[in-house]
């Protein structure tokens, strides 16, 4: 390969990159999922196409950005597919407040018969 047409390769692939980075963090800022699980197959497949090419500054600096945000992307799209946030179970509980208080022996008379 000349490397007129590598250089125009890794051109492309970092033009792309970047448009994709780009729709990447919209749709994570919309919170649409499955847009953004789209993307971070896209920008999985454009880090593995860039890997080929690291003798390129711009390849390498534009991979490390790709890894960092599908890093970062993968986080908070999970995230987003939690069904409820774990501060409010903390604060409210999975099935309300009562199941988390505490209950002690005292508060119940044992040796009376069960009506």
């Amino acid at each position: 390969m000349s490397k007129s047409s590598e250089q125009e390769i890794i051109e492309k692939l970092v033009k792309k990159s970047q448009e994709v980075m780009s729709n990447l963090v919209s749709a994570l800022e919309a919170k649409q999922i499955n847009a953004g699980r789209g993307y971070m197959r896209v920008a999985e497949n454009l880090r593995d196409d860039l890997e080929k090419h690291l003798k390129s500054k711009e390849a390498i600096s534009v991979k490390g950005d790709l890894d960092e945000l599908i890093i970062r992307g993968s986080f908070m799209l999970d995230d987003m597919e939690l069904p409820f946030s774990l501060d409010a179970y903390n604060t409210q509980g999975l099935f309300g407040s009562s199941c988390r208080e505490t209950v002690h022996d005292d508060e119940f008379d044992f040796t009376s018969p069960a009506a």
